[in-house]
C-alpha cells in the first residue's frame, strides 16, 4: 500500500493537534517511577488517537499510532534504566527523502512543481518554499497534479525547499539553474512510518504508563488479561 501524506498538512491548526496527540504532559513532579510490568497499554489521549504499546518479556516491544491521517509503527528491543525503559527501534529505520527528478528549461508556461512517489503516483499536501532571483519567497504545498505558479509571480526561481513535518521528513533545499520551468521531485519512502526510538524512555505511575516524546510524554493505560 502507499504511505499516505496528509492533505491538510499545510494547516498549523492540524499539525498543532496532531503534535499534541503524541506529545502532551510529563509525570509529575515529585512522583516516583515503579518498574514498568510487561503486557499492553493503550493510549488514554483522547478519541481521536488510537494507539497501543506491547512490553513483551524478553527485551521486545511493539508499538503502533494512528491519528488522523497519520499512521506510524515500531518494533525493537528496550532496556533496563532502573525502573525505566529505553526503547530502541530495530532494525534502525532509514528516513524518506526527496530526490531530483528532473529539472527542465522554462518554456512559455509558468513554473510548476510535481512531487511524487517512486510509482509515479502524484503526492498531495508537501509544503514548499521558492526563492526567486528578485529575493520574493513563495510558500505552499502541492496537490497530486502538482503545483503551478500564478501569472503575478517572479518567473525565475533559483531555490526550492521541500519539508513534511507530520512524518519528520527533513526539509531538502535543491539549487535551481537559471531559466528552470519545471521541477519533477521524487519522494522515496524508505521506511516512512517507523518512529526511530533511540533511548527514548518509559516508566509507570500505578497503571499509567508514560513514553517519552518530543519534550513531552504519551499516556496509556494497562489493560487487563483476562
Amino acid at each position: 500500500m502507499r504511505p499516505q501524506v496528509a492533505r491538510s498538512m499545510n494547516s498549523k491548526a492540524w499539525r498543532a493537534a496532531v503534535v499534541a496527540a503524541v506529545s502532551v504532559g510529563c509525570l509529575p513532579a515529585g512522583v516516583r517511577a515503579e518498574p514498568v510490568r510487561s503486557g499492553v497499554y493503550r493510549a488514554a489521549e483522547g478519541p481521536d488517537v488510537a494507539s497501543w504499546l506491547e512490553i513483551r518479556d524478553g527485551g521486545r516491544f511493539r508499538y503502533v499510532l494512528s491519528a488522523g491521517a497519520l499512521d506510524e509503527q515500531a518494533e525493537g528491543r528496550w532496556q533496563s534504566d532502573g525502573d525505566a525503559l529505553l526503547l530502541y527501534t530495530e532494525p534502525k529505520p532509514v528516513p524518506p527523502e526527496f530526490v531530483l527528478k528532473h529539472m527542465a528549461p522554462r518554456t512559455e508556461a509558468p513554473f510548476s512543481l510535481k512531487v511524487s512517489w517512486p510509482d509515479g503516483g502524484g503526492i498531495a499536501g508537501v509544503e514548499f518554499r521558492i526563492g526567486y532571483a528578485d529575493g520574493t519567497v513563495t510558500e505552499g504545498y502541492t496537490q497530486e497534479y502538482g503545483w503551478t505558479q500564478s501569472a503575478s509571480t517572479p518567473a525565475d526561481p533559483v531555490w526550492l525547499e521541500l519539508y513534511e513535518p507530520i512524518h519528520r521528513i527533513s526539509p531538502r533545499r535543491f539549487d535551481l539553474a537559471r531559466g528552470t520551468g519545471s521541477v519533477d521531485i521524487t519522494l522515496v519512502p524508505h521506511d516512512i512510518g517507523v518512529v526511530d526510538f533511540t533511548g527514548n524512555r518509559v516508566w509507570t505511575d500505578g497503571d499509567t504508563l508514560f513514553l517519552g516524546r518530543d519534550g513531552g510524554a504519551m499516556r496509556f493505560k494497562r489493560q487487563d488479561v483476562r
